[in-house]
């Protein structure tokens, strides 16, 4: 699949990483997977993975997580739209 800038579009966008479930979770299914994330991203394993790979840490809650994906689409589908690619 050809690039962005092979097809003549001048884009560059970020990219993210997440972890997610099904729509289905309980709220304590919830809590406990926010518990286990949050207790992860402080070893110094984590912090190790963010200095080897130059990642950001910016962890969101589920609720945070939900609004920046729906910023995500939002701004994604105005982009797409604008260079003549949404469908």
């Amino acid at each position: 699949m050809p690039t962005f800038r092979e097809q003549g579009i001048d884009a560059v966008y970020e990219n993210w990483r997440g972890l997610v479930g099904p729509k289905d979770l309980k709220p304590e299914q919830i809590a406990y997977w926010e518990n286990v994330i949050q207790q992860a991203i402080k070893t110094p394993d984590w912090q190790k993975a963010l200095e080897k790979n130059g990642w950001g840490d910016r962890y969101m809650s589920n609720e945070q997580s939900k609004r920046f994906f729906d910023e995500q689409f939002a701004r994604y589908k105005a982009t797409y739209t604008d260079l003549g690619i949404a469908k």
